[in-house]
C-alpha cells in the first residue's frame, strides 16, 4: 500500500521595490544633467556616471577599473603637475639646475639670532665720547656723552609648499618628494641670496657712477680705489670683497690693454704687470688684491664693493614640512626659514651704479 503523502503550501512573500527603482531612475535622470567640469582627464571619463560607475567598480576589485583610477588620482596634483614621473621607466637622472650656493650670503659672517621673537635688537653707538687736550690745568677736560641706541632688524619668513598626492608620493620613480625638496632647498637659497645682495646694495653708505666696467681701465682703477678709500676712512678698515651681477662681471673680466691684451688673466700664464687674475671657467676672481665673486642672484648692474664684516646674515635655517590631508590622500610638503641681513655699517660698503 503507498505511503499517504501530504502537501504542505506557504505564503508567498512578495517585496514591493517600486520605490527603489523610482529612486534609481531619478538619480540616473539627475547623474545624466551633471557636467565633467571637476574631471582632470576627459579621456578618462566621458561623463560623470561613467566616472561613478568606475569607481565603483574600481571599489570591488576590478583591475582596470582600479588603474583607471589611480590615473586620475595622479592627475589630482595641480601645483606639481608631475603625474609624469610614473611611466614604465624613467630615467634617473632629473634634468633641472638646482643651486644651493649663496656668493653673498655665503661669503659674509653669520650672527646669533637667539631662540625667540621675529627680530634681532643691535646696541647701536649713535655718539661716542671724546678726547681732547687739557687746555689749561686744572680746567675740565673733555666731555662727550656716549650715547647708546637700539638698531632693530625683522627676521623674515621665506616658505614655499605644494599639495602632493600619496600615490605620487608612493609610486614616483625618481622619487618625487626627494626632486621638490631640492627644488625648494634652490629656490629658497636663491631668493634669499638675490633679496641680501639688493639689501645690501640699498643700505651701502657711498656710491658713484660708472656705467662700464671693461670700457675704460683707468677709470675702474681709479673708481675701485675711490670707493675703497671711502671704506677706509669710514670703518678704518679696507675693502675685501666685492660682489658682480653676471654683466658686471663679464665688463670686469673684458678689460684689455692698448693693444687688446686682457689684463686680467689666467694663472701664471699672463704677463706680470696685469691688474689681476681670472678665468672663464670660474666664478671667483682677484683684482687689484680684492676677491670679486661672480653673484649670479644679484640684480643687473650689481657692483657692490665693501668690507665683508660690514654686513652680517642673519637666519634660522629652513626646515622641511609635511602635513597629511586624509581626507584627499594628499600631503602638503614644503619649507620654510627666517632670514634677513644685518648692515652694521653703511660706510663699509660702496657701489658702482651703471646710471
Amino acid at each position: 500500500m503507498p505511503e499517504a503523502t501530504e502537501t504542505v503550501t506557504t505564503d508567498v512573500v512578495t517585496y514591493d521595490d517600486t520605490d527603489m527603482r523610482a529612486e534609481i531612475v531619478r538619480l540616473s535622470d539627475i547623474i545624466d544633467t551633471f557636467t565633467i567640469s571637476d574631471v582632470k582627464e576627459p579621456e578618462l571619463f566621458g561623463s560623470l556616471s561613467d566616472f561613478v560607475e568606475t569607481m565603483a567598480d574600481s571599489r570591488r576589485g576590478m583591475a582596470d577599473a582600479q588603474d583607471k583610477m589611480e590615473k586620475f588620482a595622479l592627475d589630482g596634483d595641480t601645483t606639481t603637475g608631475a603625474a609624469g614621473l610614473v611611466p614604465d621607466y624613467l630615467s634617473s637622472e632629473y634634468l633641472s639646475i638646482i643651486a644651493t650656493s649663496r656668493a653673498f650670503l655665503g661669503n659674509i659672517s653669520s650672527d646669533p639670532i637667539g631662540t625667540a621673537g621675529m627680530s634681532v635688537v643691535y646696541p647701536d653707538r649713535t655718539s661716542g665720547p671724546s678726547v681732547a687736550v687739557q687746555a689749561v690745568e686744572n680746567t675740565e677736560v673733555s666731555s662727550t656723552a656716549l650715547v647708546v641706541g637700539t638698531l632693530s632688524v625683522d627676521l623674515l619668513t621665506y616658505a614655499g609648499a605644494n599639495k602632493v598626492s600619496q600615490q605620487l608620493i608612493t609610486r614616483s620613480q625618481p622619487g618625487f618628494v626627494d626632486i621638490l625638496f631640492r627644488e625648494l632647498a634652490g629656490q629658497y637659497a636663491q631668493v634669499t641670496d638675490k633679496a641680501s645682495i639688493s639689501a645690501a646694495v640699498a643700505g651701502a653708505g657711498g656710491t658713484a657712477v660708472l656705467a662700464d666696467l671693461g670700457a675704460d681701465p683707468a677709470a675702474t682703477f681709479a673708481a675701485f680705489n675711490v670707493a675703497n678709500s671711502a671704506i677706509i676712512t669710514a670703518v678704518r678698515k679696507p675693502a675685501d670683497t666685492v660682489w658682480l651681477a653676471a654683466d658686471r662681471w663679464a665688463q670686469l673680466n673684458s678689460l684689455v690693454d692698448a693693444d687688446g691684451r686682457p689684463l686680467l688673466v689666467f694663472g701664471a700664464n699672463g704677463p706680470m704687470n696685469a691688474q689681476g687674475q681670472s678665468q672663464f671657467n670660474t666664478m671667483v676672481a682677484q683684482y687689484h688684491g680684492w676677491t670679486v665673486r661672480l653673484d649670479v642672484d644679484a640684480p643687473v648692474g650689481t657692483c657692490l664693493i665693501g668690507w665683508s664684516d660690514a654686513v652680517a646674515n642673519l637666519e634660522q635655517s629652513p626646515i622641511s614640512l609635511s602635513a597629511l590631508q586624509v581626507d584627499t590622500l594628499s600631503t602638503d610638503i614644503g619649507i620654510a626659514g627666517l632670514q634677513n641681513i644685518v648692515v652694521k655699517f653703511d660706510g663699509g660698503l660702496y657701489t658702482l651704479t651703471v646710471a
